[in-house]
């Protein structure tokens, strides 16, 4: 679990940061990627709980 956890927050964290950074710079790109970084921890959790 703590590696899909790891894996999920570090691409979606890289997806935000990305997304952010094409729309207006590194404060949106901060927000967006702790944002992706977060719903990645939620998703493995859910996938988790689901699969156990």
């Amino acid at each position: 679990m703590k590696l899909l956890m790891f894996l999920l927050a570090t691409i979606l964290g890289t997806l935000g940061w990305y997304a952010g950074e094409a729309l207006g710079g590194i404060g949106s790109a901060l927000v967006l990627s702790t944002l992706g970084s977060i719903l990645g921890v939620y998703l493995a959790w859910r996938l988790e709980r689901h699969f156990d």
